[in-house]
């Protein structure tokens, strides 16, 4: 097994590092995400609303029937929809951070939610309703695809990593003002910094190895590809550092920190379609599990399109949907196997692609 090694991915972009285990001389790098001031309490709003979100899917699986209204409601956070009052009020939603061509496309998923589970039927080629192999129950649409992976997976990728990756890190908002210092908040190019480690959804601490209790969204999946890609700690030095090379107005490495998340984000983005990719394989004879999978690893595998710098063209993004297909129910080995082929071929996870 070829585990890839964070020194030589951090080395390669971070001057004066070496292995991602020193700083660089010329910074002061703190060894968590500890900065003061900082804030990024609108991103973890965010992530409490996409986990109430999901868990209001979840009640399908027990038989309740889902409102197509209330979920777009959370979505826009319109009419008090959350439980927890401070979300309500919060003055943030998901739907405006979301990347807006994909919008409609969210919302269409939630309405085949509410369709899929007012059959009360079980699931099957042709049929929406839930499906149970052994203590697990989701809810399909007649073509075997399961909304809640497809909307809340899908807006990991379109609200929490577009917005870090393409947005907080982006042109416009790393030109923002980086001497006057907002109370409470640092500077407002520390501030943006802040808002895209935000989305990561890392603890402070995020290094490898950490516990799988509490992760959730990206750190969850990040630290699951972490013994086969080694990912966390190159991740969190590279935050760590570039936010370090704010304050010391080091530009420079700022960047070239920006450039190492990008490739390193997607390639963990990449990594976790093929995970579900290989259980769907694993699973080809249970409709359910089969089913679930995939419907997982089209989520990650479409997520790819959100980074500016991404290595995947749209072309093989559109070859990789083809191949997944319609209808999950009738989907050959073979077509998982190439799809598989196809990811790991263009991040060069060829080596790893069968245990990831």
């Amino acid at each position: 097994m070829r585990v890839i090694s964070a020194c030589l991915f951090v080395s390669v972009l971070i001057v004066g590092l070496g292995c991602g285990d020193e700083a660089a001389p010329e910074l002061d790098v703190p060894e968590t995400y500890s900065f003061d001031p900082q804030d990024y309490s609108g991103q973890t709003i965010r992530l409490n609303m996409l986990e109430e979100m999901a868990t209001y899917l979840k009640t399908s699986h027990g038989g309740a029937v889902l409102d197509g209204d209330k979920l777009k409601a959370m979505f826009a956070n319109d009419g008090s929809p959350f439980s927890d009052s401070g979300l309500n009020n919060s003055g943030k939603q998901l739907r405006d951070k979301c990347f807006s061509l994909d919008q409609g496309y969210f919302e269409g998923w939630m309405d085949v939610a509410a369709i899929s589970s007012a059959t009360g039927l079980p699931a099957s080629d042709g049929q929406a309703g839930t499906g149970t192999s052994g203590t697990s129950t989701y809810l399909f649409d007649e073509n075997g695809k399961e909304p809640l992976q497809l909307i809340e997976k899908g807006l990991m990728g379109a609200v929490f990593y577009y917005q870090s990756v393409a947005v907080y890190l982006g042109e416009e908002e790393m030109n923002a003002d980086n001497s006057t210092v907002i109370p409470g908040q640092g500077t407002a190019m520390e501030h943006h910094w802040d808002e895209a480690f935000g989305y990561t959804a890392f603890p402070p601490d995020f290094i490898s190895p950490y516990p799988e209790s509490g992760l959730r969204f990206w750190a969850r999946y990040c630290n699951g590809r972490d013994p086969v890609i080694g990912c966390n700690q190159p991740l969190s030095l590279a935050f760590r550092t570039g936010r370090s090379a704010i304050g010391a107005q080091d530009y420079s490495i700022r960047d070239e920190q920006i450039a190492f998340i990008r490739q390193r984000w997607e390639e963990v983005c990449a990594a976790t379609a093929l995970h579900y990719l290989n259980e769907a394989i694993a699973a080809i004879g249970d409709d359910v599990v089969r089913n679930h999978t995939l419907s997982e690893a089209l989520a990650f595998g479409l997520n790819l399109k959100y980074n500016p710098e991404r290595r995947i063209s749209l072309e093989q993004l559109v070859q990789f949907e083809t191949l997944l297909g319609d209808n999950f129910y009738q989907i050959s080995l073979d077509d998982i196997r190439s799809a598989r082929d196809l990811i790991a071929g263009i991040y060069q996870l060829e080596e790893v692609a069968e245990i990831l």
